[in-house]
């Protein structure tokens, strides 16, 4: 069987990086502002009917219940990946397979606090909008 050329290392300039990222954060604020929009629409429905107190009743229940159970997600699934991270042992059999998860794991290792972060804000986000509805 032949074995698989290495995977090539990629490496991108400072100003990829920081475009990259400007990139993110617009559209992260363009989502933000499209939701926020109509937020601030319904609001203004229910004023001008006259329950604004009934639509602002509704928003921070469905704003408490995002943040009680996205947090107790992330908690719980970042703890789990701490917990295994921890008790995984530090020397594997190299077999055939375990050779090509290894480097996976070379590339993510220097990374791992920056992917533990990342699926934990991905749980926090599907439980919260799972929750609030």
């Amino acid at each position: 069987m032949a074995m698989r050329p290495p995977i090539p290392n990629i490496a991108l300039s400072r100003r990829a990086k920081i475009a990259l990222w400007t990139v993110a954060i617009l559209i992260v604020l363009i989502i933000a502002l499209v939701q926020l929009s109509g937020v601030y629409i319904n609001f203004l429905w229910f004023h001008s009917l006259g329950f604004s107190s009934v639509y602002t009743t509704v928003f921070w229940t469905r704003v408490v219940l995002f943040s009680i159970f996205g947090v107790l997600m992330a908690l719980i699934l970042g703890g789990n990946m701490v917990i295994a991270y921890l008790l995984s042992p530090p020397f594997r059999p190299m077999s055939q397979e375990q050779q090509n998860i290894e480097r996976y794991r070379t590339v993510l290792e220097p990374r791992r606090f920056l992917v533990l972060a990342a699926i934990s804000v991905i749980a926090l986000f599907s439980a919260g909008l799972s929750a609030q509805n």
